[in-house]
């Protein structure tokens, strides 16, 4: 039987590739082959094989992989829903202090702050709302 997932990092260093383009970075052959001071890896590996060998690799390609984290994910911070185990209770005088800031990123241009508070408050609403019905007071 063939294990499906044989290929993965190959395939996973083809889509980052193709991401990357030639357009987004623009780094000399020597930039590619730079190597880790942890483990040796170089940018042209984590591009072919979208896998990196070691936690310093984080850091060592932080800039770079910036721009590919943008590129996939239009950020490189994760904003959206949190699972239900990791929201918190947030309190109605809180929630106008958040809607606040929102205000102010909007009129400083921080879109993705305001995107972020955005979904915060959304779902504080929903939880204080849900409290409310349920006849819980936050």
């Amino acid at each position: 039987m063939n294990n499906p997932f044989v290929n993965l990092p190959q395939l996973f260093g083809n889509f980052i590739s193709e991401l990357i383009g030639q357009d987004v970075i623009k780094k000399s052959e020597e930039d590619f082959e730079t190597e880790c001071p942890g483990c040796g890896s170089t940018w042209d590996y984590f591009n072919k094989t979208g896998l990196f060998g070691c936690d310093i690799c984080y850091q060592r390609y932080a800039d770079d992989l910036d721009v590919v984290l943008r590129r996939i994910h239009g950020s490189n911070k994760h904003i959206g829903s949190r699972p239900k185990s990791h929201r918190f209770v947030i309190n109605e005088s809180e929630l106008e202090g958040m809607k606040a800031d929102l205000r102010k990123a909007i009129k400083g241009e921080n879109f993705e702050r305001a995107a972020e508070l955005r979904d915060i408050i959304r779902d504080a609403q929903r939880e204080i709302n849900k409290g409310k019905d349920d006849g819980i007071l936050r």
